[in-house]
């Protein structure tokens, strides 16, 4: 019997859009690899909230405020790698709020306040046209997952990355609850408020999961109708048994485990 002794591994990166590309030479994003973490504490709910973050790095000689300045809006993903080498994504998202700290006893540290992507559509604002295109959709009883399509589109979030579950859409029902003030000054609701009112009022849910992909779908999904049944490791006859890996590992098998 023996008695594992570990470290997690990890690999935190921000992104972010190149103000300079389009020159010659110059990448699309910029991206760099933070090493100095003190703390990481994340949030995945499936629940319509947004996942959260906190992430405290050391920065004693200030070498990540001076060469990453972490902004609103950069992206932020965490992975983390277990003893046995299995490197899987723990959390993703974008910065929220950088704070520089300054403490006697802890030393010099940034911490990152970060939020899932749905963001983008807390941030987002719809325009004139996207207010009347969402009044005339809802008067149609447009189906709600192209209303998050659509929404997807306008905040910058590539529709391809949501997984929509086929037999949970419904209509929309958003006509009769649309605020009239948005007709005339759509700068006061912004993308969430519609999506939030639809998934309100369809029992839906929709999330973002610890890589970032979204997840449009019934709630209590594993409930209804669903069959999920825990599985145990292959064991062979002859030689090391192995274990039925993670789902993100591509053969499905783990790595082998003395007898």
């Amino acid at each position: 019997m023996g008695v594992w002794s570990f470290n997690p591994s990890y690999d935190i990166r921000i992104e972010r859009k190149n103000p300079k590309a389009g020159t010659r030479g110059q990448p699309a994003t910029l991206s760099w690899q933070l090493r100095t973490l003190s703390e990481f504490q994340g949030l995945l709910a499936t629940t319509n909230t947004s996942s959260q973050a906190t992430i405290t790095l050391n920065d004693p000689t200030g070498a990540v405020m001076d060469a990453v300045n972490p902004q609103a809006m950069d992206a932020v993903t965490v992975r983390l790698r277990n003893r046995r080498g299995v490197v899987a994504g723990a959390w993703a998202g974008y910065v929220d709020e950088c704070r520089e700290i300054h403490d006697p006893s802890a030393g010099r540290t940034v911490s990152l306040k970060c939020r899932g992507p749905y963001k983008k559509w807390e941030v987002g604002r719809q325009s004139g046209g996207d207010v009347l295109a969402l009044a005339m959709a809802g008067m149609r009883n447009v189906a709600g997952a192209e209303v998050v399509r659509y929404s997807a589109r306008a905040v910058g979030y590539n529709p391809a990355n949501i997984t929509f579950d086929p037999v949970a859409d419904s209509g929309t029902g958003l006509y009769p609850s649309i605020a009239q003030s948005t007709m005339t000054n759509p700068d006061q609701q912004t993308w969430s408020a519609p999506v939030q009112q639809m998934l309100a009022s369809s029992g839906l849910e929709f999330f973002f999961d610890e890589d970032g992909y979204g997840h449009y779908r019934r709630v209590g999904f594993l409930g209804s109708g669903q069959k999920y049944i825990p599985q145990m490791y292959l064991a062979k006859k002859s030689g090391a048994r192995r274990q039925r890996g993670p789902w993100w590992s591509r053969s499905g098998l783990g790595p082998p485990v003395a007898r």
